[in-house]
């Protein structure tokens, strides 16, 4: 297994583990320790702790960040 594959394991992992973070709908990637993280998220604060976990990795070079909130259309009459 290569560097990135093991990285990329080892934050899904961490990603899975951590309550704050909806994992379901988080994608990793990474790239000569660039990590790209995607997704829909439920809120800021999910978006924020999952960026967190992610740069937590000594092996991570650098965070790039493709999370969308997923926020309900509001309905207009």
């Amino acid at each position: 297994m290569s560097r990135d594959e093991t990285l990329r394991t080892q934050i899904k992992e961490a990603l899975t583990h951590d309550d704050r973070v909806a994992t379901r709908s988080i994608e990793v990637a990474s790239s000569n320790g660039i990590v790209t993280i995607e997704g829909l998220s439920p809120s800021y604060g999910s978006i924020l702790a999952a960026i967190e976990i992610v740069a937590s990795f000594p092996r991570c070079r650098g965070v790039i960040n493709r999370q969308v909130l997923d926020v309900p259309c509001a309905r207009t009459a």
